[in-house]
């Protein structure tokens, strides 16, 4: 897997939980969650909801890992992949 692909998949696994804190819309139908006359959400803010989660969830993969010891074991590859992961989840 890409880190396009991990960023995208990441969000989306998110989206049902920034769904349950959204704010209802004023902006209309832009998210209609029930059908019709059902509750509007904005869903941008559901979006970047979702983004935030996944950049929290990336960062505390990063934050496990020493930089500096992981040289040695091979690891840095794995360390760019979830860099580059945070990076395309701020690009969305």
């Amino acid at each position: 897997m890409i880190p396009e692909q991990k960023a995208v998949e990441l969000v989306e696994k998110f989206k049902k939980y920034a769904d349950k804190k959204a704010r209802p819309s004023s902006l209309g139908n832009l998210g209609s969650i029930g059908g019709r006359g059902g509750i509007t959400y904005n869903t941008k803010d559901i979006l970047e909801s979702s983004k935030q989660c996944g950049i929290i969830a990336v960062d505390e993969i990063l934050d496990s890992y020493d930089k500096n010891k992981e040289v040695g074991n091979g690891l840095i590859p794995v360390y760019n992949f979830w860099e580059q992961v945070k990076e395309q989840i701020q690009k969305l």
